[in-house]
């Protein structure tokens, strides 16, 4: 399955989360199923990834980063999409989705699933199961993980 996470993931690696150990276990189902996550090339959650990055260089901070940063150099793990890829939402689906998370959409868009996982009630709301679209927010996502 594709998947798209949005920013919560670069989010819940820092220590300061406390919930790193729940990104090991993410990125291990990551890799141990055939699953893929999608990432738009051009996005918050690249750009926050990076930033992120920096702030944390050091041992043990830097080792989710690190793996993730692996991981987005092998194709079977994450696709890079990027802008030429990306195609408009219909406006009924565009209207339904803040500016916020219209990239998220957009990527999702294409994907094969159209499945999102987010920490957004709001977005799970407005547009699970509109226009072939599955929006599940985490806590769906990590029972369907059995984490």
């Amino acid at each position: 399955m594709e998947l798209v996470w949005n920013e919560w993931f670069v989010e819940y690696m820092t220590r300061a989360s406390g919930k790193r150990g729940l990104v090991w276990k993410l990125l291990d189902c990551l890799e141990t199923k055939r699953d893929v996550l999608a990432v738009r090339y051009r996005s918050p959650l690249v750009s926050k990834f990076y930033r992120y990055a920096k702030l944390h260089p050091i041992p043990p901070d830097n080792t989710p980063f690190k793996r993730f940063f692996m991981m987005m150099r092998d194709p079977a793990k994450v696709r890079l999409v990027y802008d030429q890829e990306i195609v408009p939402l219909p406006q009924d689906v565009a209207a339904l989705v803040p500016d916020d998370d219209l990239y998220l959409i957009e990527l999702a868009n294409v994907t094969t699933e159209k499945t999102v996982v987010t920490t957004d009630e709001t977005l799970q709301k407005r547009l699970n199961g509109v226009a072939g679209f599955r929006v599940l927010v985490l806590q769906e996502f990590l029972e369907y993980y059995h984490l």
